[in-house]
């Protein structure tokens, strides 16, 4: 299940799916469905995807939101692939992104679960299993995702949809120019 060659081709399929024409949502190799006990789920709505990505959870939404703002970052899915885990069990990472013809795959996790034992045997299979075709594999907690960056990042998520006229666009890059300004300016 984890030869070298298949894992690559699931990770570069991942990103041959499209949005569902009825829902606009990607759906990944792991359905998430709402309702679960202790769970929620978010469709983030994405414009560099073009459809809506699942999130489990608030952190999953979170990262979501960074790769969005992201400008390196060309795409991104969520339960993007299977791949075979500790013992047998399966694993699906949380999120594969893409830059350019480079694909990285990221996993959200709470800093308390990082003290878990199964947590990190499945990270090191991720990692190992990732690092053998030379796919970077990163992890995320909350402490990369809260305050400050948090509320900045949900502002510019606010004016990302805003079309600016571009005599606008270039004049405020010339004041931007000029002289360091805030956010707020």
């Amino acid at each position: 299940m984890n030869t070298q060659q298949g894992l690559a081709r699931r990770i570069h399929k991942a990103f041959d799916k499209k949005p569902d024409p009825e829902s606009g949502i990607i759906q990944g190799v792991r359905p998430l469905r709402q309702g679960q006990p202790h769970l929620r789920t978010f469709i983030f709505p994405s414009l560099k995807n073009r459809g809506g990505i699942p999130c489990e959870g608030g952190l999953e939404k979170e990262a979501a939101l960074c790769f969005e703002l992201d400008p390196t970052i060309d795409e991104y899915r969520g339960q993007p692939f299977k791949m075979e885990g500790p013992k047998g069990a399966p694993i699906v990472p949380d999120f594969a992104i893409r830059r350019g013809h480079f694909y990285a795959v990221v996993d959200v996790k709470p800093k308390g679960q990082l003290q878990r034992q199964s947590v990190v045997e499945r990270m090191r299979c991720i990692r190992q299993a990732l690092g053998a075709i030379g796919i970077p594999h990163y992890l995320i907690t909350e402490q990369e995702l809260q305050q400050p960056w948090l509320q900045i990042r949900r502002r510019l998520r606010r004016g990302q949809g805003v079309k600016v006229p571009k005599s606008t666009a270039h004049r405020l890059l010339e004041r931007v120019r000029l002289a360091p300004t805030t956010v707020a300016e």
